[in-house]
């Protein structure tokens, strides 16, 4: 289940009883379904919008009318919304921006310019916008949408997001092969699992690296002079394997990228292996963020605090 948070700023909020501000409410519900939970905070000043924007919650996208409780008159207030524009373009995160407003061709130039879509609220129902926010977050890569909603569940630190919008770019260049930061994020990845405890550890060697750590995924280890290793219904075969994969291939790059390839006089074998070398990596990175994302969602949503090997303990052998 994807959770989609939106902040959405309208004078008419003021108002629970007015006829946008309900339309809105039924259209959220309406656009409710089975694989996404839409959560939309409603704000009619600026205050109120500076205070949600501060907190810790990363919202999916923001939405903002050219006018706000705030307005001098009943015509756009550009200087208002130039200050609701500015704090915006300093998040430390990507979301989607929209300005829906009954008066688009006012502040279009403006809004442009600090980088948001426009919509015009005698165009476009709330339902058709909220439809659209959902279909660009699941289409914004669509072939492994785990892959955005990692970020969005704080399963990849923030510090790493840079690296897997990389990734994503890296997937539809044809001159990339982005190896090195696919190796920060899967290093970032048993960051979070041994946090969980699935990676025990104290089972690991001392001064343990990326590549002890996919092995003790693959092979288990041993704590106390006892046997202990992941069951395959937590982590199947091929996730493991496709790790095995990545990890060599991944440090390859790290440590030198002018590899046998880039040297390679004749670059029609050069290109013939590494789209087939680009091919190969990406298909176990995939497979592994696919599994990642929904191990680390099951956690989250368990009883346990995410401490796998006290709910698991039994599964260790």
């Amino acid at each position: 289940m994807n959770t989609i948070k939106i902040l959405w700023v309208d004078d008419k909020f003021m108002d629970p009883n007015d006829s946008f501000t309900k339309r809105v409410n039924e259209d959220i519900e309406d656009c409710q379904d089975l694989s996404n939970i839409i959560i939309v905070d409603k704000v009619s000043n600026r205050d109120d919008f500076l205070n949600r924007l501060s907190s810790k919650t990363k919202y999916a996208a923001i939405i903002l009318d050219a006018q706000t409780a705030d307005k001098i008159n009943d015509s756009p207030d550009i200087k208002t919304f130039d200050l609701h524009l500015r704090p915006i373009d300093k998040l430390n995160y990507n979301v989607l921006k929209y300005v829906y407003s009954s008066y688009p061709d006012q502040i279009a130039k403006m809004a442009h310019e600090y980088g948001f879509d426009i919509r015009d609220k005698s165009e476009i129902e709330p339902y058709d916008l909220i439809t659209e926010i959902k279909d660009r977050l699941s289409l914004e890569f669509p072939i492994v949408p785990e892959l955005m909603m990692s970020i969005r569940e704080n399963f990849i630190s923030e510090s790493n997001e840079k690296y897997l919008r990389n990734i994503i770019d890296g997937y539809y260049d044809a001159e990339s092969v982005p190896l090195e930061d696919m190796r920060y994020i899967l290093e970032d990845i048993f960051v979070h699992l041994t946090k969980t405890r699935l990676i025990n550890f104290n089972a690991l060697p001392k001064n343990a690296g990326l590549s002890d750590k996919v092995k003790f995924l693959l092979e288990g280890g041993e704590l106390n002079g006892t046997k202990i290793h992941i069951p395959y219904w937590v982590c199947p075969i091929e996730i493991r394997y496709a790790m095995q994969c990545l990890e060599p291939c991944s440090q390859l790059y790290h440590h030198d990228s002018n590899t046998v390839w880039s040297r390679m006089d004749n670059m029609v074998f050069k290109n013939s292996y590494e789209q087939f070398f680009k091919e190969m990596a990406y298909n176990a990175f995939f497979l592994t963020m696919r599994w990642y994302y929904h191990f680390m969602l099951n956690e989250k949503n368990s009883p346990s605090n995410g401490n796998y090997s006290n709910k698991h303990k039994q599964y260790y052998y």
